[in-house]
Formats: C-alpha cells, structure tokens, sequence
C-alpha cells in the first residue's frame, strides 16, 4: 500500500503535530547541516519559515493561527494523518477549506467570495466555533464545485512537492502485553514516551487505590502481579540510579 494512503495517526492537531515532531526528530538529527532543509517543504506548503517549522515539531509553541493552521490540517492529512477537527467540519466548509489550503484561495479572495468583511469570522466557522448561515454555506459549495478539478490535481502535485525526507509510520516493534490478546505494536519512537505516560498514569491511580477494600479484593494472580512489576521497577530505578551516578 502506498506510504501516503495509510493513516499514519489519528488525533487532535496538536496530537497530530507532536507525533510528526518525535518521528521526524529521531529519524533527522536535530543538529544535522541538512535538518533545515528536511523541513522546508512543510515550511513551503504551510507559508512559514522554517525556523517556525522547527519550533512547531520540537512543540515549543502554541498551535499556528489563521491561514498557517487551515494549511497545517491539511498538510497532515496529506501526509496519512487522521486530524479530528478536520473530520468534524461538514463537508462543504472542508471542501471550501481545503481550497484555500492547498493555495487555489488566498484567504482575501474566499472572504470576498463568500461575502465576509473580516477574516476573523471565517476562520472561526472553518474552526466550529461559529455557525454560518445557509446562503454562505452554499457559496462555499458551489466555489468548490467550480475548482475541484483544480484542487484534485493540486493535491496529487503536492504529494509529491511537499513529501518530508522522512519514513511517516513508524518501525512496529511487537509487544506482547499479558492479557491483552494478540501482539500490541508500538512505534519505536513513541515507545519510550508511552512506556513513562504508563508509568505515571499508574502512579497516580495507586496513590488512590491503596485502600483496604482495594487490597482485600485481589486475588492470588493479581497479587503475583503486583509483586513482579513491583520487582521490574525497582530494578528500573536501581539502573536509573546507576546511570545518573555514573554520567554525574
């Protein structure tokens, strides 16, 4: 199956864009003389810098507002991701968003199209955050209908102009969970982060669950449980202490 046709990940924007972030910073090294470069088609498609690409991916900003974020949706949903807010908006509102995400519209000529006077208005009804009424949203239709065609081969174009220099899925490392039925793969880049989200997701749910009806309701097999991961991680903080020890 072609690399681009799969879904990669589905999740909120910022879900989305953390995900691209850790794979394409493991795959490209942060201080590589081409990482620059690496990032420039997605700067190219999203009309930024490539610098504001970087603090993008190393999630060190907030989500990019008006146009940046209409392109941001959909350059990841040209790369194979699932992004929630897109798949919530009605069809004719993505139809006509993904005209001026794919740069048929500048977002001057959809107000004008549309009949806005401000931007401000059409980016929060593109968002959800604010209903249209039914003449506006027929307009946006019927803009669509008319550059379909345009936007079908502008989209296939794209695909290949903008592709990052990057694997999009993840190497799939199987992980066999106890009771949990068939293999679970988790992506090598996301495994470590997941392996400590566990981990204190866990803490936090002991330090409510420790109570005597709590205890009194687990059985032989539960308790053998307990008492080997309790051993895991006791041997996973001994070696932490170890490493830290030793590269003080």
């Amino acid at each position: 199956m072609d690399e681009l046709n799969e879904i990669v990940f589905r999740g909120h924007l910022d879900e989305c864009l953390r995900y691209l972030g850790r794979i394409f910073n493991a795959q490209i090294a942060k201080r590589s003389k081409n990482v620059s470069k690496a990032r420039q088609p997605m700067a190219d498609f999203c009309g930024v810098s490539s610098e504001t690409v970087k603090i993008w991916l190393d999630g060190n900003s907030a989500l990019p507002i008006g146009e940046p974020h209409i392109k941001l949706m959909f350059y990841l949903d040209m790369l194979g991701y699932k992004v929630i807010e897109l798949e919530r908006m009605k069809k004719p509102r993505r139809n006509f968003a993904a005209l001026i995400g794919f740069g048929l519209l500048s977002i001057e000529q959809a107000i004008q199209l549309v009949g806005y006077a401000k931007t401000s208005p059409l980016f929060k009804v593109l968002r959800g955050e604010e209903n249209t009424s039914k003449g506006k949203e027929s307009k946006m239709w019927n803009i669509w209908k008319e550059k379909k065609d345009s936007l079908e081969r502008a989209m296939n174009e794209a695909r290949v102009k903008y592709a990052l220099p990057i694997k999009l899925i993840e190497e799939r490392i199987p992980v066999t969970i106890q009771g949990a039925g068939p293999e679970i793969e988790i992506g090598a880049a996301s495994r470590n982060s997941a392996l400590v989200d566990i981990i204190s997701g866990l803490s936090a749910l002991l330090g409510r669950e420790q109570t005597e009806e709590f205890i009194k309701s687990l059985d032989l097999a539960s308790v053998r449980k307990i008492i080997r991961l309790a051993a895991q991680l006791n041997s996973l903080s001994t070696a932490i202490n170890r490493a830290r020890k030793g590269g003080a």
